[in-house]
């Protein structure tokens, strides 16, 4: 059918140096909002001397490959430059900062909360490593399926833990995590 197309596989292209008349290194990541491969281009006319310019370009080279690896996209990094932040260091980040405004009830129920979801992070076999970027809404929906599943809990708890991630998702978007 030619309305569904199926993302790509393929994550980036790796960076490549262009000699000419005007040198630059040119590589193509995944953009988020179309996910479609899009073309970088970063100049590279500005070292006189051609060996170091090679040099110095194999250098910025690697330095891309090893992030491209990893998953960054420089799309994303100008929309949210934190987003490539470990979650669990961004969750750490919260509680730190809500100790200091919350009072001491709302703050145990915050750590509470964050523990639920470092516990399913933990549990679903993500790692330390985890960055915020790559947290999606299929894995909140997961979250709160297996609230909404679980005899433990009620929907008022249900409704709270829900209250509670929306918070913490604009949080993260006021803080350009997200």
């Amino acid at each position: 059918m030619a309305f569904f197309q199926q993302p790509s596989l393929l994550q980036y292209i790796p960076p490549r140096l262009v000699e000419g008349k005007e040198w630059y290194i040119c590589y193509y990541a995944i953009h988020p909002e179309t996910n479609c491969l899009r073309r970088v281009k970063i100049k590279f006319n500005r070292i006189k001397n051609l060996r170091a310019r090679r040099k110095s370009a194999k250098l910025i080279m690697d330095e891309l490959n090893k992030k491209l690896s990893a998953g960054w996209t420089p799309f994303l990094e100008q929309q949210a430059p934190k987003s490539f932040h470990s979650l669990f260091d961004v969750l750490d980040t919260y509680l730190r900062m809500m100790k200091k405004e919350a009072e001491p009830h709302s703050y145990r129920s915050y750590k509470s909360y964050i523990k639920y979801l470092i516990t399913w992070l933990y549990r679903n076999g993500y790692d330390k490593t985890f960055m915020v970027a790559q947290f999606n809404s299929n894995m909140a929906s997961d979250i709160m399926l297996e609230i909404r599943e679980s005899d433990r809990y009620s929907y008022r708890t249900y409704n709270n833990y829900l209250q509670f991630f929306v918070t913490l998702f604009n949080w993260m978007m006021q803080w350009n995590y997200l």
